[in-house]
């Protein structure tokens, strides 16, 4: 004879194997990127009167900046890794 329990379970794992089925699903429709680069403007930071901040102003944060980056190339541009649960 059956008990409760065990039915509660096989109705857990044919509930956790549908929503499986449905991911698998899902995620075959998207695609595996290797890398993304951005590539943006430069906009200088504004001031609340709307004109730019001064350059020694922005060449000293940028500075304080990179001192504080865990890492950065030759011309001083930020070395960032994507996460490792994206791989």
């Amino acid at each position: 004879m059956k008990t409760r329990g065990e039915d509660w379970r096989r109705e857990v794992e044919r509930s956790a194997e549908e929503i499986l089925r449905a991911l698998s699903r899902s995620l075959e429709v998207l695609t595996a990127e290797g890398e993304t680069y951005q590539l943006g403007e430069f906009h200088q930071p504004l001031r609340e009167d709307g004109e730019p901040s001064p350059a020694e102003e922005r060449e000293a944060f940028r500075k304080r900046f990179l001192s504080l980056a865990p890492s950065k190339d030759e011309e001083g541009n930020l070395k960032v890794e994507a996460a490792g649960w994206v791989r």
